[in-house]
């Protein structure tokens, strides 16, 4: 019942760029802002629609443009909170206040409520410590908002790396140099902790960002190794507070030398001689990123099924056949765990196309019928397969299912709308 309520976000999302957010109205009141909203948004946004909870007055308010379009922004912020304000409603109902509404609280609190709620923060955490730049406007929110800044380009390009004080900033330079000639970026910059004690300089941490409208192949090109050897050159660190993971293990001899990496190695197997603690970092990273290379093509289509042995890639095969003449598809592959038979199914295209999905559902799920497979793997049925569950299990399973779960959960509260149509 409650699958089409669920993939409303999905839906929103396919469309481009989403503009979201979560308020609470008076009953009588309650979707007022739409049509009210929809008066003031420039022409090319695509749609401006909510939903919610109508016994608790929580609207989820959502606004969808091709790209996103600083235009568009403006023109729903403040303006939404004023709204709410006008309407003696809250600019945050059930998903909290956090880094992004810091600056709008005071159209929902009176100065005194948040005079009382700061001393009490002060008498709790006078080190602010504990969840600190939420919730209070702080000295720290600009900086906490950069992120969020540089994502509205597009695609970003980021680097933590630590650097000398007195070259700091130097990587900087030489990158907008290197990326002069490369048309699709939109802004090189750093920022990061430049902190000090009281007489010497702390971490020179630096984060170190270039964004461009969409990925671009050549951007990666320029920058990798090239911003780790210089960093090298400086005597700095490939990575500074976020650590090394899947993506740098490659990069880790800029900043330790073969003897160190050696005798990692050396305490790695003495620690862990069967390699099941944190796993993979200097062994799967190819593994590891396939998703991450998949994303960057656009829009993916991703499923996770389950296939005997002697057909595991057989899927991959008919999906490329089916869709060889479509236009906007880029890539068909598949990748998975050979030793359950669990194959991750992908398809690209450069942004979501209805025809390109309708090629793939339900085939890709009768396919695997046919071959005896099951629609779900490791990932579960969720809200978005029940109506294909029926492609693994026959009707009498189906029942017995169904039987089992009203015997439980007669009420349908424990994890509702999912597994069963």
């Amino acid at each position: 019942m409650w699958n089409i309520r669920e993939s409303i976000s999905l839906a929103l999302l396919s469309e481009g760029y989403l503009y979201k957010y979560d308020i609470s109205l008076p009953h009588d009141s309650f979707y007022s802002i739409i049509p009210e909203l929809t008066k003031r948004l420039p022409s090319h946004y695509i749609r401006c629609c909510g939903y919610g909870h109508i016994g608790d007055g929580n609207l989820h308010l959502n606004v969808t443009s091709k790209e996103y379009d600083h235009n568009i922004l403006d023109a729903i912020e403040p303006f939404v909170y004023e709204w709410t304000s006008k309407l003696r409603g809250s600019v945050s109902a059930e998903h909290g206040i956090g880094f992004k509404k810091t600056k709008f609280i005071h159209y929902s609190k009176s100065q005194s409520s948040l005079n009382l709620m700061k001393d009490i923060k002060n008498i709790m955490d006078p080190n602010g410590i504990l969840n600190p730049y939420k919730v209070l406007p702080s000295i720290w929110e600009p900086r906490e908002r950069v992120t969020d800044a540089y994502m509205c380009d597009g695609f970003l390009f980021s680097y933590d790396l630590s650097l000398p004080y007195a070259n700091y900033y130097e990587l900087v330079e030489k990158t907008i140099e290197r990326l002069s000639g490369c048309s699709s970026v939109v802004r090189i910059c750093g920022h990061g902790h430049i902190g000090k004690s009281l007489m010497f300089f702390c971490d020179g941490n630096l984060h170190l960002n270039i964004t461009s409208k969409e990925y671009d192949h050549e951007i990666l090109e320029l920058m990798e190794p090239f911003v780790f050897e210089w960093t090298s050159k400086l005597q700095g660190s490939v990575s500074a507070e976020h650590g090394i993971g899947f993506k740098k293990t490659k990069f880790v001899h800029y900043s330790k030398s073969r003897s160190s990496l050696n005798l990692m190695k050396d305490i790695k197997n003495i620690m862990d001689p069967n390699g099941i603690l944190n796993p993979y970092k200097m062994l799967w990273d190819i593994r590891e990123r396939v998703a991450e290379a998949l994303i960057n093509d656009g829009y993916w289509y991703t499923y996770d099924l389950s296939l005997p042995h002697k057909h595991f890639y057989d899927i991959v095969g008919k999906m490329e056949e089916r869709l060889s003449n479509h236009p906007k598809v880029k890539r068909v592959t598949g990748l998975g765990h050979l030793g359950d038979g669990n194959l991750h199914l992908n398809v690209t295209s450069k942004e979501f196309d209805q025809e390109v999905f309708g090629l793939i559902e339900p085939f890709v799920f009768e396919c695997t019928s046919k071959l005896r497979g099951s629609v779900s793997a490791e990932h579960g049925i969720g809200f978005t397969k029940t109506k294909f569950i029926h492609f693994s299990k026959f009707h009498g399973s189906l029942n017995l299912m169904k039987g089992i779960k009203k015997m439980m959960d007669p009420k349908g509260i424990l994890n509702p709308y999912k597994v069963l149509p």
